[in-house]
């Protein structure tokens, strides 16, 4: 994978991506809430970008990095 904040970008527009306009092609007609799926997928995308980013600590300061996360 590559390094450095070009990577990082794509990362971050990929889970808002995901997060905005995926959750809305989860449409399952068996019954259930739709909306709960989507809250917990989502909620599950938003945890594992947030693991990644704790994990990679894509900015060079530590305190960039727990900033980063708090906003997250």
């Amino acid at each position: 994978m590559c390094e450095g904040p070009m990577s990082t970008q794509m990362v971050e527009l990929n889970t808002k991506l995901w997060l905005t306009n995926g959750l809305l092609f989860i449409n399952f007609d068996s019954g259930g809430s739709n909306k709960l799926l989507r809250l917990f997928i989502g909620l599950l995308i938003s945890l594992v970008a947030l693991t990644a980013q704790l994990v990679l600590r894509p900015f060079r300061k530590k305190t960039d990095d727990a900033i980063a996360s708090v906003v997250r």
